[in-house]
């Protein structure tokens, strides 16, 4: 069916138009839409990943973090957050929504008042993309761990990272788009 795949890119505009109910909603939807639970990482047959319900789950995470939700924003991430990864080396190019899920997780986590725990997982993201990972997930992942050193007070390391940030968006060849998340 079509409608799981309509919810999930109707949650992201929700969420990206900072509609954060509609979004998570939506979500929610798409989540009850695709069933059951997912395989272990790598897992096939019957349970295996669903593309789609780890990418609704990421909307519904990330749209409860802007809730201040902590409590479900950390809760949509458990389940998908072990296949965001190869989700991601599948498909690296920067709007699936299953890219924003380590951020909405480590969103969580902040208000949850967590941020060491929130340090640690965006650095592990960090180090999980590495130098030779996609230019713009390594972007993604150096604003990221920018930004959860400022949360946590280390203002040096939370100006080198963004730095890196910026500068990998400046290198040529990057997508137009890929500016924001410096």
């Amino acid at each position: 069916s079509v409608r799981p795949v309509a919810l999930v890119h109707s949650a992201l505009q929700a969420r990206l138009a900072t509609r954060p109910e509609d979004a998570a909603t939506r979500a929610g939807e798409a989540v009850a839409a695709t069933g059951g639970t997912l395989a272990p990482p790598g897992g096939s047959g019957p349970g295996a990943v669903s593309d789609l319900r780890v990418q609704a789950l990421s909307v519904l995470a990330f749209a409860r973090g802007l809730q201040g939700r902590a409590a479900e924003a950390l809760a949509a991430p458990e389940e998908g957050l072990p296949h965001v990864p190869a989700l991601l080396q599948a498909d690296p190019v920067p709007g699936n929504p299953a890219g924003a899920m380590p951020a909405a997780y480590c969103l969580a986590l902040v208000l949850d008042g967590r941020l060491a725990d929130a340090v640690a997982t965006a650095e592990m993201v960090l180090a999980g993309v590495g130098e030779d990972g996609p230019r713009a997930l390594r972007a993604l992942a150096a604003t990221l761990a920018g930004r959860m050193a400022l949360f946590h007070g280390r203002l040096d390391e939370a100006r080198r990272l963004g730095d890196l940030g910026l500068s990998i968006c400046r290198e040529p060849g990057q997508l137009p788009a890929t500016h924001w998340p410096a």
